[in-house]
C-alpha cells in the first residue's frame, strides 16, 4: 500500500513528531511504500490567493499544488498528524487543504450535488489535545474538533473508512501513558495496511 503522511507541527520534539516517528517505523518494518509531506519543515504557502485561485479557474495549476496534488494520486490513504489548535487543525495545515484539495481535484458539483473524487482512498487522523477529553464533553465539543477534518473536508472530497483519532491530555499527561498512545498509533497503522 502506498501511503501519504501530511504531518502539520512545527517543533521537531513534540508529541507530533513521536507519532511520526512510530508511524514510519511501522511502515518501514511492514515495507510500505510512503511518502511524508511536512508541511512546516517544507515552508508550505497556505494561502490561496486571487490570483492563484484565478489561475486554476483557467487550468493553470501552480507547481507546488500539483507536486502535492500528484502524492494523493498515487497514494492509497492519506494520514494526517497534527495538534488541535482553536478547535480545529493548524492553519498551514486548513491552508494546505484550501490549495490542494480544490474543486475539480477532490469534489465537484453536479445535478446530483456534491461528488467527492479521492475515492476509493482511505483516510487516517491522529490529532493531539492538549487539554483532557472531560473538557470537550462537559462543553459538548467533542463533535466541534473533529467534524472539520473529517466530515467538511475528507468525506467531503470522497475518501473513505476514515479512522479519527484523537489523543488527549497530551500535554500533561505522564510518559507512560504517552507510550500506549504510541502503541495505539503503531496498532491503528498496521490495521490500515493490512
Amino acid at each position: 500500500m502506498n501511503l501519504l503522511i501530511i504531518y502539520a507541527h512545527p517543533n521537531p520534539k513534540s508529541f507530533n513528531h513521536a507519532i511520526l516517528e512510530t508511524l514510519t517505523q511501522t511502515l518501514d518494518n511492514q515495507s510500505c511504500s510512503y511518502k511524508i509531506r511536512d508541511l512546516y519543515n517544507e515552508q508550505y504557502n497556505p494561502v490561496l490567493s486571487a490570483d492563484e485561485l484565478s489561475a486554476i479557474k483557467a487550468g493553470k495549476t501552480p507547481q507546488d499544488i500539483q507536486d502535492h496534488q500528484q502524492d494523493i494520486l498515487w497514494a492509497e490513504a492519506l494520514v494526517f498528524i497534527y495538534p488541535l489548535w482553536w478547535f480545529d487543525r493548524p492553519a498551514i495545515l486548513k491552508g494546505w487543504c484550501d490549495r490542494t484539495l480544490g474543486y475539480g481535484f477532490a469534489f465537484k458539483v453536479s445535478s446530483t450535488g456534491i461528488e467527492g473524487l479521492l475515492s476509493p482512498r482511505k483516510a487516517m487522523v491522529f490529532q493531539t489535545a492538549g487539554t483532557n477529553r472531560e473538557f470537550f464533553e462537559k462543553s459538548n465539543h467533542l463533535n466541534t474538533i473533529e467534524s472539520p477534518m473529517k466530515d467538511g473536508t475528507l468525506a467531503f472530497c470522497g475518501l473513505q473508512n476514515i479512522d479519527f483519532t484523537t489523543f488527549y491530555g497530551v500535554s500533561s499527561t505522564t510518559d507512560d501513558h504517552r507510550q500506549s498512545m504510541l502503541k495505539i498509533v503503531e496498532q491503528k497503522a498496521l490495521s490500515l495496511i493490512r
